[in-house]
């Protein structure tokens, strides 16, 4: 069986998005960066957001996927700063796109 995935299905992560259009490539230097399109291809007078995807890869990987195949700009990185000041956690995967959500 087939299974076709679409941005549509990328939009159920709005609720972990923001607007990053106030960040620079700078801003981002703490991020790691893991696929697909590198920070200096984004031009960063136009709106972008950042999607956190938890700590699988494999997610992170379909995400990255499904927003590239759809046409938008989109990066993989990880986000390794704590949570609320606590080491005890992370942010883990996020994707950089153009992808208006």
């Amino acid at each position: 069986m087939k299974i076709e995935i679409e941005i549509e299905d990328f939009k159920m992560l709005w609720h972990t998005s923001c607007n990053i259009s106030q960040m620079t490539a700078e801003d981002l230097s703490g991020f790691d960066f893991i696929k697909g399109d590198n920070l200096e291809s984004f031009n960063f007078l136009e709106d972008h957001y950042m999607y956190w995807l938890g700590d699988s890869y494999i997610s992170a990987l379909s995400a990255l996927q499904i927003v590239k195949q759809s046409g938008f700009d989109a990066g993989l990185l990880w986000d390794d700063r704590p949570i609320n000041g606590e080491d005890l956690d992370a942010w883990g995967f996020c994707i950089i796109t153009n992808k208006i959500n």
